[in-house]
């Protein structure tokens, strides 16, 4: 079976979830028993939209010498925005982008953050919606439950 763990995901992430999802992702090789990705959808708030006041992101943005993100224009920016968030997470999982049209995001119901397991091309498991219930130890406990169960089948 081809699993695929793919965290849906605005720039910021909440801070507990950014932390429990580094290292995710790192190359297991060929008998891993999932790949885990990431999909940068937006960003979540953006300087000319829903800014948050004196925010630790703007800071660290300031620090680093890196402009605040505003909303996408285009796809460059957006481009730009999830190689910043990849940068300052220190993600280590591959990492795609949504597109303009926010398929991802209209699709999947992703904003701010959620997690799924898509198994052969078809959706087995759904998180619940971030910051608040991301809970990636649901989704861990998920995992060895269902390989558990899926062992004898092989």
């Amino acid at each position: 079976m081809n699993k695929l763990i793919a965290r849906f995901c605005v720039q910021p992430p909440a801070a507990s979830a950014a932390a429990k999802w580094k290292g995710k992702g790192k190359d297991a090789g060929a008998d891993a028993a999932a790949r885990w990705v990431t999909l940068y959808i937006e960003e979540a708030h953006p300087e000319d939209e829903w800014r948050l006041p004196a925010s630790r992101v703007e800071e660290e943005l300031k620090a680093n010498g890196d402009a605040p993100i505003t909303t996408h224009a285009d796809l460059q920016a957006r481009l730009e925005a999830a190689d910043l968030f990849v940068r300052r997470k220190d993600i280590q999982s591959a990492v795609y982008v949504d597109s303009m049209q926010n398929e991802v995001l209209d699709r999947y119901q992703a904003w701010p953050e959620r997690l799924y397991v898509v198994m052969d091309g078809v959706v087995v498991y759904v998180g619940g919606i971030g910051p608040f219930h991301f809970d990636l130890g649901e989704l861990e406990g998920w995992l060895e439950r269902h390989t558990q169960a899926t062992s004898g089948l092989n």
